[in-house]
């Protein structure tokens, strides 16, 4: 599974393609991973932010929000940002992900 995201990955990087061409390369491979959740792109406006991604049980709970940079960003100049702060400290299960790397924050812990 991990092989075909990483080749999925590579074919939409090869195609020139902007953050949101991933999003759908990033939807499959966690709703194949974890079969029994659904993640939303670009969700509504949450606590005066607009998170790249929800993800929720089928019942449709809120497990968590995740933020996608470009695939070749560094997260680590994004880290400390005010977004990723506030993100941090609003949402209990928080992911920071450049598609290949995926910094996972629990009450605002790494």
């Amino acid at each position: 599974m991990i092989k075909e995201y990483l080749e999925e990955l590579l074919d939409t990087y090869g195609a020139g393609t902007r953050e949101e061409g991933f999003y759908p390369v990033l939807k499959s491979f966690i709703e194949k991973l974890y079969p029994s959740v659904n993640v939303y792109p670009n969700p509504k406006k949450v606590l005066d932010s607009f998170p790249d991604f929800k993800i929720t049980d089928r019942e449709k709970y809120i497990i968590g929000y995740i933020e996608a940079k470009s695939i070749n960003e560094d997260l680590d100049k994004y880290e400390y940002t005010e977004q990723i702060k506030r993100y941090k400290e609003s949402f209990k299960n928080f992911i920071l992900t450049n598609f290949l790397e995926f910094r996972h924050y629990l009450n605002g812990n790494l």
